[in-house]
């Protein structure tokens, strides 16, 4: 395990990968940097490191960064800083960020072009008639009435044609009426990248985002019909999923460059629908939106627990990984109990 900690003037920095280009990820390397971000307390990060190993043998790794600088990164268990992690649900708010590209780039009208406009074959006289009035932003907002039970996933990702079956369900409310939690959906957003770009969701990642980001170590899984799944099945490091963390926190800048459009940041992190289960947060574009103390904040969040955790007026990027075998939703509460007093601490002592 190797944990990076700042506190006043004095840097510890330890590196288990030598030859990293410089990338905002990177370790602090003079006090000049360190005092521009400000300095961080040890003592309330040495609370955190024992906390996660007393009390949280879930947590896989923590990684946390403010003002785009690594100011802890610690991996438990079995995780090592190259381990590739089943993020779960956190692959519906990067496929968020491709629809996002995907509208920008002129693939895809805007978010009010109807479903249907690109599964025609999948439409036919049984289909509910609802079904033909679901939008791009029903789906993003997850209000677009589509049957579903998060505890099927099972069964409906393993179907011979999973947008299909999605699309021949009899829906349980008019699209826009209310929130309900939604896989099919979400997968029914890279089926419209596919049909729109000719690219399926991890090809057009690729070409879009990942090469900029320097992501090349992930993988992410298609249904029969070559669709990458769009609810979950990306597995990608840690410190990847703090990159796309950064890129969010500085509204879709990235090294100097815009990947995403700022104004789908800023719509895709507001408040969008009511929000509810699994997590109880109101719920923008594939994104929750809440608070952390007095603080604005939005994560990504996927099944057992793993968050890129955002607070943005504070330049505070948390990446929580976590084991499988249920799901932690308590494992954010770390942000509140430790992470945001020391940052806050810090800042008071400038």
């Amino acid at each position: 395990m190797k944990l990076i900690y700042f506190r006043s003037a004095i840097i510890l920095i330890v590196l288990l990968l030598g030859g990293c280009s410089k990338t905002p990820t990177e370790s602090v390397e003079s006090v000049e940097s360190v005092e521009s971000v400000g300095t961080v307390d040890r003592a309330e990060f040495d609370k955190l490191h024992q906390h996660i190993q007393n009390e949280l043998p879930q947590v896989r790794s923590v990684l946390i960064s403010h003002q785009d600088q690594l100011i802890f990164e610690n991996y438990y268990g079995d995780r090592k800083e190259q381990s590739l992690n089943q993020v779960r649900s956190v692959t519906k708010s990067i496929l968020s960020a491709l629809v996002g590209i995907a509208i920008h780039e002129g693939f895809i009208k805007d978010i009010e072009q109807k479903v249907v406009d690109f599964f025609p074959d999948y439409i036919s006289d049984q289909t509910d008639p609802l079904v033909k009035e679901i939008t791009i932003k029903h789906l993003l907002t997850m209000t677009s009435g589509i049957p579903y039970n998060y505890t099927q996933y099972m069964g409906w990702v393993d179907s011979e044609n999973p947008i299909k079956e999605a699309l021949e369900k009899k829906l349980i409310s008019e699209p826009g009426a209310q929130f309900a939690y939604n896989d099919p959906g979400s997968h029914i957003l890279s089926g419209i990248i596919t049909k729109a770009t000719g690219m399926n969701a991890s090809d057009f990642a690729k070409k879009h985002l990942f090469d900029e980001l320097s992501i090349d170590t992930y993988d992410w899984p298609t249904d029969p019909q070559g669709n990458s799944f769009g609810a979950a099945e990306l597995t990608l490091t840690a410190k990847d999923m703090l990159k796309f963390g950064q890129l969010f926190e500085n509204r879709g800048e990235w090294q100097g460059k815009s990947l995403i459009p700022t104004s789908w940041v800023d719509s895709s992190i507001e408040v969008q629908a009511k929000g509810g289960a699994p997590s109880g947060s109101e719920y923008g574009y594939l994104w929750w939106v809440s608070t952390a103390g007095d603080y604005k904040s939005f994560y990504a969040m996927g099944y057992g627990g793993q968050f890129i955790y955002i607070i943005p007026e504070l330049n505070l990027v948390t990446v929580i990984t976590s084991s499988l075998e249920r799901h932690f939703e308590d494992n954010k509460s770390m942000v509140e109990q430790f992470i945001l007093p020391s940052i806050l601490k810090s800042t008071s002592l400038q």
